[in-house]
């Protein structure tokens, strides 16, 4: 007989409450939880305020209580059962709130490094009414223009900005994938109550509450993956032809849309969607139609021909583009196991925490959480050896215990300089195998001793949630991502000045669109985003050598320029002076990347070279632009 898959089995009922008892109940239960969601609202917003200008951890101690009053209720009010309207509310609402810290950290423009790139190519498409915009900020985004291209449309359609419209976007696709994660796990053969249990541990990933939030092409090219598996998981379920061919033209739907949004998203979706079409002969053993027998397999083998076509023809270097950062992860990987260096520019290791300044709890929970998802694992497949009898059940979980191997495998390059964003993007989807293996394996974990107590499991399950959200959280952002602070030289999240944006209102008044401008990493944000002006693209990082030769550019690097056609030269002028906490541009290895004396005669405003090479015609407190002549 198969194991129930129920988190746990609520006592028989010998006698029913008067209807007047019951409501009066399920009053109190919603104005309880209403208090206790809004107190952790409150809570939130009030660590962000105290962030702001905070130089102890205290704003920390107030973010988590605020998390924790707003999870554990949901958690409890998820977990008694609710119907299927009920809990979609919860996860909405909850959605909702998880997206509150980056909107907090970002309410009227982008402050990740990604989503410079995003809006101003959505802003270019707007302005062209083209498809195909080139991006020197991130060249890949020209070929994966999904997001952009529905914000553009959006924003036509309603006159909003483009970055509200991008953020109601991404608010849209945050929320609607714990729905989408709950719909798989009922797919899976899950009950209601673990498939909400699975929706909330998908929700403590390590990217789900800032990585995933941010406006960028993964933010709505997950939720169109899990999608696009949800709807092959129903074409195995149907049982009509016409009910059949619908989920089969949605599903291809979301396979075309998630193919020309995201890179990995595309892969992670292709590999599950066959996956899914080898064991849909199973899984529809008493299929009514042939739709519900072949449907799956055929959306997995569009979906793979989709995606090869479009890497061949329209994406080419999307190979190119991933392969850096997967190679340095790997040799990061090598060099942690074997303590040597392969290369002269430095170690490829990442330091956890390195001059953050964190509550010894986060250290603590980031190495626990990992634990916490290898014993769901552990659970999943002691509960499969119990279900042996029961093969469709164990064939249905089989993809996500694999899924979930891409958690444990990323969790090395974390410990990477290059790896580290690999490990960011696979944990979103790994994570749906964690939460899936978490919900089929509660059966097994209830049954042990210690949980058996009447507050044992509740206890036991409250204390793994929380310390899995700190954990994760802890280990996924750095502190600069996660909350705001004072100004921070060379971060991507506070170099933000009134300064800097008047820079770029006087460079939108004053010099030509569309001229291409060499400058660091940090100013190039806000460039990019505020102005038409183009940045190096990843190939072009000789012409940083302007920070090491300054107005006596060798006659290479002039070449060049003026081969690639930089105009200007936007000059930070505290890299004189000062250490970036990040990487200032591409090949920056430290301070032997910059030449103070050659850049100390730039920063003066009257400037002019000897040989007219440079010119400056801008200055202000912090920054020199610089004319470079052809």
């Amino acid at each position: 007989m198969a194991v129930m898959t129920e988190l746990a089995s609520p006592p028989p009922v010998t006698h029913r409450a008067p209807p007047g008892r019951r409501r009066g109940r399920i009053a109190i239960g919603s104005l309880s939880l209403l208090a206790a969601v809004a107190g952790g609202v409150t809570l939130i917003v009030v660590a962000y305020a105290m962030a702001k200008h905070s130089t102890t951890v205290a704003h920390f101690h107030v973010f988590w209580l605020g998390f924790a009053l707003v999870l554990l209720p949901v958690a409890i009010a998820g977990g008694r059962a609710p119907g299927r309207w009920t809990a979609g509310v919860l996860l909405v609402g909850y959605g909702a709130i998880t997206m509150l810290p980056k909107l907090l950290m970002s309410p009227n423009g982008p402050v990740f490094f990604d989503e410079f790139g995003h809006i101003r190519h959505a802003n270019d498409i707007v302005a062209s009414g083209h498809l195909n915009v080139a991006s020197s900020y991130l060249p890949i985004l020209r070929v994966y223009p999904g997001l952009e291209v529905l914000t553009a449309w959006l924003h036509n359609l309603t006159g909003a900005s483009t970055w509200h419209v991008g953020q109601a976007i991404v608010l849209v696709a945050h929320c609607g994938v714990l729905l989408v994660v709950r719909w798989i796990a009922r797919m899976a053969g899950l009950g209601d109550r673990a498939a909400f249990f699975a929706a909330l541990v998908y929700s403590l990933n390590p990217s789900f509450m800032y990585f995933d939030t941010q406006y960028a092409y993964e933010s709505l090219g997950l939720p169109l993956c899990f999608t696009a598996i949800a709807l092959a998981f129903a074409i195995t379920r149907t049982r009509s032809v016409r009910t059949g061919l619908f989920f089969v033209v949605a599903a291809l739907a979301a396979v075309g849309a998630c193919i020309v949004t995201h890179h990995v998203s595309a892969a992670v979706m292709v590999v599950m969607l066959e996956l899914i079409s080898l064991i849909s002969p199973i899984a529809g053993r008493r299929a009514a139609t042939p739709v519900a027998r072949w449907g799956a397999a055929t959306v997995a083998f569009l979906g793979v021909a989709g995606l090869a076509l479009w890497v061949t023809f329209v994406a080419p270097t999307t190979l190119d583009y991933i392969d850096p950062h997967v190679r340095g992860g790997i040799r990061g990987v090598v060099e942690i196991f074997t303590g040597h260096s392969s290369t002269t520019s430095g170690s490829a290791r990442h330091q956890l925490f390195s001059g953050a300044s964190v509550p010894a709890y986060e250290k603590v929970l980031a190495y626990v959480a990992p634990l916490l998802a290898g014993l769901a694992v552990l659970g999943a497949l002691i509960q499969a050896v119990r279900d042996r009898r029961d093969s469709r059940r164990i064939v249905m979980v089989t993809p996500f215990i694999a899924l979930a191997g891409l958690y444990f495998v990323s969790l090395p390059l974390a410990l990477t300089v290059d790896g580290g964003e690999t490990a960011h993007r696979a944990w979103g989807y790994g994570y749906l195998g964690i939460a899936i293996c978490a919900a089929y394996a509660a059966p097994f974990w209830t049954r042990l001793w210690v949980l058996r107590a009447r507050w044992g499991w509740p206890v036991v399950g409250a204390l793994a949630l929380v310390a899995a959200g700190i954990g994760n959280v802890a280990a996924g952002e750095n502190v600069s991502y996660r909350f705001p602070g004072p100004y921070q030289f060379g971060t991507d999240t506070r170099s933000q000045t009134p300064e800097l944006h008047q820079l770029a209102a006087w460079i939108r008044a004053n010099l030509p669109p569309d001229m291409k401008v060499v400058t660091d990493r940090f100013t190039g944000e806000i460039v990019t985003s505020e102005t038409t002006l183009d940045v190096p693209n990843p190939d072009e990082s000789r012409a940083y050598g302007l920070y090491r030769e300054g107005d006596e550019a060798s006659p290479s690097l002039r070449a060049f320029l003026a081969q690639h056609d930089f105009r200007y030269w936007i000059l930070d002028t505290r890299i004189v002076s000062e250490l970036p906490a990040g990487k200032f541009f591409e090949g920056y290895a430290g301070p032997n990347s910059v030449n103070q004396a050659a850049l100390a005669g730039v920063g003066n405003s009257s400037f002019r070279s000897p040989s007219g090479f440079l010119t400056a015609e801008y200055r202000s407190a912090h920054y020199v632009v610089l004319v470079i002549a052809p």
